[in-house]
């Protein structure tokens, strides 16, 4: 299945198994004066960060992140970030009690994914500043998460394969998500200028541009000149920026991206980040993804979503002979 049908599908299964250790999200501002801990589970404390971390993932998940909500929306959102915290907090403290350890080692390797998934380490630095997060946090963090996973497959929802009948049924009730739009590929040579600086220095970067443009057209490899002469991390792939569909790229490139001739050497456009030499690479039309390619995600999305629905019912149950002690103010609890 595509990563764009793929991604569709993830979107749908909550958090509960996912447990939203790295997500590109920032910690949600809360007008709410907040203590820390929020609550006690048995004694375990939920602290303040992580709830601002699951109210944040929340608000992203529904589209509102970074923007304004209402006071009474802030209470629910409170309650149900606090609700799930505390439903993690309890399955892995029901997995320590059954014996679960996930080792250093897969816990170091399982991190290391993550790095991967990000473009540098830079931008996964930048990630971890955003969620407020130190890396010994999250170790902690994702420690917690695959014990609880480990629990939840093994103990709560064992694996078992859906029939075909849903399989299919699924597939036909929602073919929005097996839609997958036009879309391109391609790569690029950014020759930086600063917006304050004078027309000069501008039109010498733009007489840059021109002339890394010439030594294309007469054949240089793009990816060799990307790697010497471009001011953008892309530099490091050649230049590649990788698949795009429409919506997701400024006007301007989107217009070039889709249009131009492949392998084309644009002229040179700016932005406010300076010059860009652009070559489309491929293109892909717009086209539905059939039940055979989709089947296999489907299968995987729909024993996700069991699993989900029974970890939090299991959490649920735990609770009822759990000490809960909440902490929020009383408009938010």
């Amino acid at each position: 299945m595509t990563a764009s049908v793929c991604n569709s599908l993830k979107r749908l299964v909550p958090s509960v198994v996912a447990w939203g250790v790295l997500t590109s999200v920032a910690v949600a501002d809360s007008r709410i004066p907040l203590p820390d801990p929020v609550a006690l589970v048995n004694g375990a404390p939920i602290s303040r960060a992580d709830l601002r971390r699951e109210v944040g993932r929340l608000e992203r998940a529904e589209g509102t992140g970074g923007g304004s909500v209402t006071s009474n929306r802030e209470q629910e959102l409170l309650r149900g970030g606090l609700d799930n915290l505390i439903a993690r907090e309890l399955l892995y403290q029901e997995a320590r009690k059954s014996g679960v350890k996930i080792s250093p080692e897969k816990v170091e390797a399982e991190i290391a994914n993550l790095k991967g998934n990000s473009d540098n380490a830079v931008e996964f630095a930048k990630t971890l500043g955003e969620l407020q997060l130190s890396e010994v946090e999250l170790k902690r963090q994702t420690e917690r998460a695959m014990t609880a996973r480990a629990f939840i497959d093994g103990q709560i929802a064992p694996r078992s394969e859906p029939q075909e009948t849903e399989l299919k049924n699924y597939f036909e009730r929602n073919p929005q998500l097996f839609k997958v739009p036009e879309q391109s590929r391609f790569r690029h040579i950014l020759i930086k200028f600063d917006p304050s600086w004078q027309l000069e220095k501008k039109q010498i970067a733009l007489e840059k541009a021109r002339k890394i443009r010439e030594r294309l057209q007469r054949g240089e490899a793009f990816a060799v000149v990307a790697r010497e002469q471009s001011d953008c991390r892309s530099r490091d792939q050649g230049g590649d920026l990788g698949w795009f569909k429409r919506g997701q790229l400024a006007p301007f490139l989107e217009r070039i991206v889709f249009t131009a001739p492949l392998d084309a050497i644009s002229e040179p456009v700016d932005d406010r980040f300076g010059y860009h030499l652009i070559q489309v690479t491929g293109r892909r039309p717009a086209r539905t993804v059939d039940y055979a390619e989709a089947r296999p995600k489907i299968r995987e999305y729909l024993h996700q979503e069991q699993a989900v629905r029974q970890a939090r019912e299991f959490a649920d149950k735990k609770r009822a002979g759990s000490k809960i002690e909440i902490f929020l103010p009383s408009g938010a609890q």
